[in-house]
């Protein structure tokens, strides 16, 4: 869905501001809901492991997108855990240069991946992963599925940053205010619902593609 299909619920309430400008508000709204809910998950191209190597880099299938988490990542089709990097100085070693079994994952950024340990055998395609994406600060619009089911949220989103721009003539601080509360209940109430059980697999589809 581009970002245009939102013009009729947005523009009314923003007189005068130009189209490009309403464009990217939405799209500051767009990455920041996927950022926080976590709900757009995708399943990427199994990565070959090298030997030596702990770090891989991760890029998004679906276009227009850039990952910006990991839900679950298997390692010769063992599901690996989690280990946050602040937990990582539990080893007494520079974990960095460990070598042999791979026992789990770590993020030193958002876009990468470093397994612990560095693999000791070059294996292709022993890297699967499902990742979160969000849109790429270039996308032109969101994806069906969750601009439908997601539509007002969005609009609340970006009318509340088009109203907090302070010195516009469309600038608004009360209906900024108001939006903004309008858009963080809606926001909360999806990461409740997720974490209260319902899985990431019933709302993302292998391609990410919608919902299931």
């Amino acid at each position: 869905m581009l970002w245009s299909s939102f013009y009729p619920l947005i523009l009314p309430e923003v007189g005068g501001c130009p189209e490009p400008v309403v464009d990217a508000q939405l799209l500051r709204a767009a990455v920041d809901f996927c950022d926080t809910t976590q709900l757009w998950v995708t399943s990427l191209t199994a990565i070959n492991a090298v030997s030596g190597t702990g770090e891989y880099a991760l890029t998004s299938p679906v276009s227009e997108t850039v990952v910006c988490g990991i839900s679950e990542l298997w390692y010769l089709n063992e599901r690996m855990k989690f280990i946050p990097v602040s937990q990582m100085r539990r080893y007494s070693t520079h974990w960095p240069s460990d070598q042999g079994q791979v026992i789990g994952y770590t993020q030193l950024a958002e876009n990468a991946v470093t397994l612990y340990r560095k693999p000791a055998v070059s294996t292709a395609s022993a890297i699967k992963i499902n990742a979160v994406i969000r849109p790429s600060h270039t996308a032109t619009g969101l994806a069906d599925w969750i601009s439908q089911k997601h539509f007002d949220t969005l609009v609340a989103g970006a009318k509340a940053r088009l109203m907090a721009m302070i010195g516009a003539p469309w600038a608004n601080p009360q209906g900024s205010a108001l939006y903004a509360g309008i858009y963080n209940v809606a926001v909360q109430s999806v990461v409740a619902e997720r974490a209260g059980g319902r899985s990431r697999d019933r709302l993302s589809s292998p391609t990410g593609g919608g919902e299931q």
